[in-house]
């Protein structure tokens, strides 16, 4: 057997190794804080920030269950309330804060700033999604009812705290895994046949 088949053998199964511990490590249930649910209701072309900011990380994501009796539009966006409402304020008609509320407004406000919204979703009924993000970002959830009927909706929010990034773990390993398989599979073989002949 040849030191090189060897040494790549060796690399690949260190390789494989690695990958199978970061495959074990992104198994590991996160763990959740979850916010009391909240339940409101929303005249049409009228939108509600839910909640307060929130920090988020590749380790720590936003849980969302809603349950809608008509159509409401969730968007995650990347800001905090106080920005949002103050350029509301200061982009409202003069006199007008009525409108400040309205959908138009926070379609006036996406059209100036759209590179901030990080997950949109169009729901009806019980639905829930996750979401975690690829960077440090602070977020906050609107809830915007663009239909002509009266929305009411009961909404809970959950942190996700995860031991480690599993989406880019997952990701990693499953690279790395079969790299480290086919580096070390002439190793196994003429180790094996090696094995055979002896016998």
């Amino acid at each position: 057997m040849s030191r090189w088949t060897v040494l790549v053998g060796r690399i690949g199964t260190v390789l494989m190794s690695v990958g199978l511990a970061l495959l074990l490590i992104s198994l590991i249930p996160a763990r959740e804080q979850t916010y009391s649910a909240y339940g409101s209701t929303l005249q049409p072309s009228r939108f509600f920030f839910s909640g307060p900011s929130f920090m988020l990380n590749p380790q720590r994501g936003i849980r969302v269950a809603v349950n809608s009796s008509d159509e409401l539009t969730i968007y995650l966006v990347q800001s905090n309330y106080s920005y949002i409402s103050n350029w509301l304020y200061n982009n409202t008609p003069a006199g007008d804060y009525s409108r400040m509320w309205k959908t138009s407004m926070l379609e006036a406000f996406f059209g100036n700033h759209s590179d901030i919204i990080s997950y949109l979703r169009n729901i009806t009924g019980e639905v829930e999604f996750e979401y975690i993000p690829t960077m440090v970002e602070q977020a906050v959830l609107v809830f915007a009812n663009y239909g002509n009927a009266t929305v009411t909706y009961r909404s809970q929010i959950s942190m996700i705290n995860l031991v480690a990034p599993s989406r880019k773990m997952l990701m990693t390993a499953e690279i790395v895994i079969p790299i480290g398989l086919v580096l070390s599979a002439p190793w196994f073989i003429s180790f094996w046949k090696e094995k055979q002949e002896k016998r």
